[in-house]
């Protein structure tokens, strides 16, 4: 099996706007754009945060960054203690 190049990809151009296959030719090329884009979290300990910055026991997680390599990255500020379950859905929700 072949995997499509966004070349190769029906533009929502070439459709009426707003039309459902407009739509669906945008989410293809979206998708084949982010296709090869990694996600990277890195997570610290809140009380590593500068004195400056916030509660220093609060959680919390970053925007997303583009670095120079086109990849996403972000910070996020965990507590050690936290369940993994608050843990996850602080990631998931951000």
């Amino acid at each position: 099996m072949s995997r499509l190049s966004s070349a190769s990809l029906p533009r929502p151009e070439e459709f009426p706007v707003g039309s459902a296959a407009s739509r669906a030719a945008a989410r293809a090329l979206l998708e084949s754009r982010e296709r090869g884009v990694r996600r990277i979290t890195i997570i610290l300990d809140p009380a590593m945060r500068p004195p400056q910055e916030a509660d220093p026991n609060q959680a919390g997680v970053g925007p997303w960054s583009i670095g120079k390599d086109g990849n996403l990255w972000r910070t996020a500020f965990i507590p050690r203690d936290m369940d993994e379950e608050t843990k996850r859905r602080l990631l998931d929700n951000s």
